[in-house]
């Protein structure tokens, strides 16, 4: 039987496999750099600019290689400024996931992630 750290654990891999296929912020490289669709458009303020990077690298848990925790908040909140890119199945996969999730472990519910939310590894 899983335990409850195994379980967010597995949850959390599924959710980034399914933002991994389906790429909802439009995340990519460019000269070793990763940028998300916001910062490209210059949506919030942000300047067009492929070099802008992503909108979470401002976060305490970001890191030079990504995010350095596992937050399950973090990997079912989509931007609502990108909300155009999303597929239907990409928004009914990470829908089925966040379900089980709210069943087995109990996340509350899907807002922009606050620190507090992230503070597990």
């Amino acid at each position: 039987m899983e335990t409850p750290s195994e379980i967010y654990d597995r949850i959390y891999q599924e959710a980034q496999g399914v933002l991994d296929k389906y790429n909802p912020c439009k995340i990519k490289v460019k000269d070793g750099v990763v940028s998300c669709v916001v910062k490209r458009r210059g949506i919030w303020g942000f300047y067009y600019n492929d070099n802008n990077q992503l909108c979470c690298v401002g976060c305490e848990y970001h890191g030079n290689e990504g995010c350095t925790v596992k937050c399950l908040k973090c990997a079912f909140y989509l931007c609502p400024n990108v909300h155009s890119t999303y597929t239907i199945n990409c928004i009914n996969e990470l829908g089925a996931l966040y379900i089980k999730a709210i069943e087995v472990i109990n996340i509350g519910e899907i807002r922009k992630p606050k620190p507090e939310d992230c503070g597990r590894g």
